[in-house]
Order: structure tokens, then C-alpha cells, then sequence
């Protein structure tokens, strides 16, 4: 049995043109104005033609339930937003992107039935290409019924993101609703519907710490929705309704809340984000992994784990948000701030809930400065840094030796010399796969998806890193778009009916891995654990030079299935 060490590695990559990261099956393009039907459970890829222009998607919906939303850029530069129209052309939701992410996502509560609109756009205003996932969330619950004089009080989060209450007109004199939050920082959005039609009467937004609407006086059925507005924060709220003569108000004097009629709507000023002011902290010690801002002082988000990295959001104090990784020694952590994927120091958060499976992540590094000399030999250098992940595994066994590498690429040092570049052969994961794409969802039937190929080919993927190894096309082989929203493991392996075969991935977000044996055998196998939604490149390659390895390359969600 040989084992290679994880150790740092030296690379030489050729000067490539960077476009496309995904071509897809499916190409929508925004030039006539038209939306694309998609379903719940679909993965597309589209484009955007025009400056300043926008793609539109449109989902039938029979019966209310929530939906998670992603967006993920294809094209370099490309930063996606997206905002979601109920059938009443309102728009429930509005995603955030400081002009950073390559990625957004929201649940999104689809409470009415009929055409909903997704509409996504380029927050640069440039063309583009993108892959947009529409994955199910679960049924909402019906409404509770209330009546004059009754009050209600709820918090909402990221997991609980909706309320609903029912209640019907008074035929003695107008009714007043009141919906106000408990924190000015933290302020969930409202909507009013007539329960009979199911118009759209009225939408607030998140930047409002309260609203009032008057019934009037008849007969008439509402629906009030209060919807979590998509940050990270735990959203308290309160509920009155009573009549506006004053002669049945809320139980508790809870009709306090609703005078004097002039505050009751109040905009949260733009600066109560980075309000010194202690905000009790709010974690589940048993709910997912979350961090919170302390001491009263907002947190810095950054692009990437340092202060050399950009600043893409803040945490506000009391604000919590979900964790998705973490570095090797846990001085770093990732997460997730309406929709915006960052890094926090963990020095300065306190975290909590249930912490013990949050991955391992190594990001993109920052690129480097060119550098230039004067030398008499042509050449072409970059470097990177090999690390092992916990993502990422594999059991050597024999076969010319094993091991992961996980590879994150940095942009090329190149050195202008007398003469041009010498252009190596290298990995191309803008080409179309030979054996085509597979586009799947969390929970995908059937598992494993098994696809059959002979491959092997003249490029040396050790280039790559030192414990890389094996020859391969320079097209991928498959290309799998992974609508991957709650999945806690994606695994390829590959079955070999003859020869010795390595493989190679490319993630969503430009890492290559690498593996030989795994399972006391010579087939490759590496596991995603908690994987991110996008495309997922693979190569089979031969590990002996002019030789071709057929057998089958696999797909699962399941531990129990290797080779």
C-alpha cells in the first residue's frame, strides 16, 4: 500500500482564456422580454444578452409552499441578484448582493396560487451566463384565525419564516391591524390579502419597524402573511387587531402598540445596522451552527478568511447567521448573511448550536502580483497551494499509489521573457463533456446515476500537483449541474472493467481534486460532503500513458454505494 503525503506543490499552468464554467442543456436568452416556464425541482442553465437587460422565469404553482431559490454565475464578473413577483405582480422577495458574490439564494414563501416571475439580473449590468436551481422547501401551514380584540406575538428565523392569520371584516365599524417589530434592526416583511380572490392589497417592506392597514366596515375575508425578510436575524413581531372606535381593543393592552396613530409606521433609519447598542443573543443550542455578533459592535464580512480580503457585508450585534465551513484551525468561519456567502474572523463572533460537522473549506486565494525578468528561456509559472480536505476522501490500496489533493487555483504569475509563452496541454473545463450532462437534484432517482465510458487521454494531470496523477481529455467527461440545497453528500466514483484509473474534479467554485485508489481498490471515488449547488466537472484518466480504462462513472447521495 502506498500512501502520498498532502504536502504543498508547485504547478505550472498555461495561459488560458477563462469564459464559460458551465454549458448547459438548456439556454435561456432575455432578448425578446418573454419568461421560461421552470419547475420546482429543475435546474437551468440561462444567459443574459443585452446591457442592462434581465432573464425571466415563471413557475405554476397549484398549492402554497416555500421554495429555495439559487443563482449561481457561469461567466467571470458575472454578480447575480434576483427579485420573485406573486400573480398580483408584488414583489415578496429581493435578494442582496454587494458586487462580490458569484451566488444568491432565498427561501421564498409562495403563498397564493397561480404564476409567480423570477426575475435575475446582472448587478453589473453586463451580459452573462448563469445556472438558477429551484428546489422544494415544504407546505405552508394554514392561517390562524383571530378576531377583534385578540392579539398574537411570534419571532421568525431562517428555519420559521412565516405566519399567517385570518380574519374577517366587521359589519359595526372599521377594523384596524396593526403589525409591529419588537427590534428596529430586525424587521420581518407584511402583506395583506383578500382571502376570497387572493389579491395582493398591500405589501411593506423590511425596512418598515411597523405598519397599520383599516378594514372597512362589511363583509370581507383578509389574509395578513408576515414573512421573514431573508437575513440571518431572528425577527420578533406583534399582531393586534381591533376596532378603531376603541371600543374593543386588544387583550393585555396590547392595543398600546397600535397608538398614537402617527407612529405606527416607522422607517428603521439606514444606521441601526451598526448600532453600538448589546442585542441579546439568540442560538439554539441544538439548531444548525450559527455565529452572532457581540459586544455590541457590527462584524466585518469578508470576501474571503482575512482582513487582506474585501469587505462584502457586516453582522449586526445580536444578528446571527448560519456557518457552511471553516478553516483547518478554526480561526476563520464561513457563512451565509441574506444570501451573501463571506467569512467572519472567529475571534470576534460567538457561535453556537450543533458545530460538530461543519466542513473543512479552502478558498480561492487572493491573485498574485506579476512578476518580471529578464532570462534567455521562455517560460510560463503560477503556484498553488495543495492542502488535504476533509471533503474530500479516498483509501489507498496499490495501483501506483493514492491520495486527495485539493487544489485551490490561484490566477498565473506569468513572466514576460525574449520569447512567447510555451502553451502546455491542461484541463479544459470550458469544453463540452464527451459523454454529455447530467443535470440533478437533491434526492435524485435513480441513485446511483451511472453513466458508461472508455476515456484516457494525452494530457498529464499531474501538472496539477505532485499527487496528481494519470492521463486524461482535455474535455471533461461529465458534467453534473447539482441543484444542491440540503444534500449532506455528493459522491463520484468510478467502476473500472479494464485499466487503472485516476480521477479529477473541478467544483463550483474552480477547485480541482484529485484521487487514485479508494476502498482497497483501484477505482477513484471523492466525496462532497454538505455540497455547494453548480456544475462539477470530472476526468478519468488513465494511469498508465496511451492506455484507455473503460467502465462506469457513478453518481450517489448514498455512503452506503462505492465501488
Amino acid at each position: 500500500m502506498v500512501v502520498l503525503s498532502r504536502q504543498k506543490v508547485r504547478w505550472l499552468f498555461a495561459v488560458a482564456s477563462f469564459v464559460s464554467l458551465l454549458i448547459g442543456t438548456v439556454i435561456v436568452s432575455a432578448q425578446d422580454g418573454t419568461a421560461t416556464p421552470i419547475t420546482i425541482s429543475e435546474n437551468r442553465t440561462a444567459d443574459i444578452t443585452d446591457v442592462n437587460g434581465s432573464t425571466a422565469f415563471t413557475i405554476q404553482v397549484g398549492a402554497p409552499q416555500s421554495v429555495n431559490v439559487q443563482v449561481l454565475a457561469i461567466t467571470p464578473g458575472f454578480v447575480p441578484t434576483f427579485r420573485v413577483f406573486d400573480p398580483s405582480s408584488v414583489v415578496i422577495f429581493d435578494t442582496t448582493n454587494p458586487g462580490t458574490q458569484t451566488s444568491v439564494a432565498g427561501m421564498v414563501n409562495l403563498s397564493n396560487t397561480g404564476e409567480y416571475r423570477i426575475e435575475v439580473k446582472n448587478v453589473n449590468g453586463t451580459p452573462g451566463q448563469f445556472l438558477i436551481s429551484v428546489q422544494p422547501g415544504s407546505p405552508l401551514s394554514p392561517p390562524e384565525l383571530i378576531a377583534p380584540g385578540q392579539s398574537a406575538s411570534g419571532t421568525l428565523d431562517p428555519q420559521a419564516t412565516r405566519r399567517a392569520f385570518a380574519f374577517t371584516a366587521s359589519n359595526s365599524g372599521i377594523l384596524l391591524v396593526t403589525v409591529r417589530s419588537s427590534d428596529p434592526n430586525a424587521d420581518p416583511t407584511v402583506g395583506l390579502r383578500d382571502a376570497n380572490t387572493d389579491e395582493t392589497l398591500a405589501f411593506s417592506s423590511a425596512r418598515l419597524a411597523g405598519i397599520r392597514y383599516r378594514i372597512p366596515a362589511g363583509a370581507g375575508n383578509y389574509l395578513l402573511e408576515i414573512t421573514h425578510s431573508g437575513g440571518m436575524a431572528a425577527e420578533p413581531f406583534t399582531v393586534c387587531l381591533e376596532m378603531e372606535d376603541g371600543s374593543t381593543p386588544c387583550a393585555g393592552g396590547a392595543s398600546s402598540i397600535a397608538t398614537p396613530i402617527a407612529q405606527v409606521v416607522t422607517v428603521a433609519p439606514a444606521t441601526a445596522m451598526l448600532s453600538p447598542t448589546p442585542v441579546p443573543l439568540v442560538i439554539d443550542p441544538n439548531g444548525a451552527c450559527m455565529v452572532a455578533a457581540t459586544n455590541g459592535i457590527s462584524i466585518n464580512v469578508r470576501s474571503g478568511p482575512s482582513t487582506d480580503y474585501s469587505i462584502v457585508s457586516h453582522l449586526a450585534p445580536g444578528m446571527t447567521a448560519p456557518v457552511y465551513g471553516r478553516l483547518p484551525d478554526n480561526t476563520w468561519l464561513q457563512i451565509n448573511i441574506s444570501g451573501v456567502i463571506g467569512w467572519v474572523s472567529a475571534s470576534v463572533v460567538t457561535l453556537g448550536g450543533n458545530c460538530g460537522g461543519i466542513p473543512i473549506v479552502i478558498p480561492p486565494t487572493l491573485p498574485p502580483t506579476a512578476t518580471f525578468a529578464a532570462t534567455a528561456m521562455p517560460m510560463a509559472t503560477a503556484t498553488a497551494t495543495a492542502t488535504a480536505t476533509a471533503t474530500a476522501t479516498a483509501t489507498t490500496s496499490g495501483g501506483g499509489g493514492g491520495g486527495v489533493i485539493h487544489l485551490t487555483l490561484r490566477a498565473p504569475i506569468v513572466t514576460l521573457l525574449f520569447q512567447p509563452p510555451v502553451l502546455l496541454q491542461h484541463l479544459d473545463y470550458t469544453a463540452s463533456a464527451n459523454y454529455g450532462t447530467a443535470n440533478l437534484s437533491v434526492g435524485f432517482s435513480p441513485d446511483p446515476y451511472s453513466v458508461g465510458m472508455t476515456t484516457g487521454g494525452n494530457v498529464n494531470v499531474s501538472y496539477l500537483g505532485s499527487s496528481c496523477s494519470g492521463f486524461a481529455t482535455s474535455a471533461p467527461d461529465l458534467r453534473v449541474n447539482f441543484g444542491g440545497s440540503g444534500a449532506s453528500l455528493l459522491r463520484l466514483y468510478f467502476v473500472g472493467s479494464s485499466g487503472d484509473a485516476t480521477m479529477v474534479v473541478n467544483d463550483p467554485y474552480g477547485n480541482f481534486y484529485c484521487v487514485d485508489d479508494s476502498f482497497g481498490s483501484v477505482n477513484p471515488t471523492i466525496d462532497f460532503n454538505n455540497p455547494s449547488g453548480g456544475s462539477y466537472d470530472v476526468w478519468i484518466g488513465s494511469y498508465t500513458s496511451g492506455v484507455n480504462v473503460s467502465g462506469t462513472l457513478y453518481v450517489t447521495e448514498n455512503s452506503g454505494n462505492h465501488p
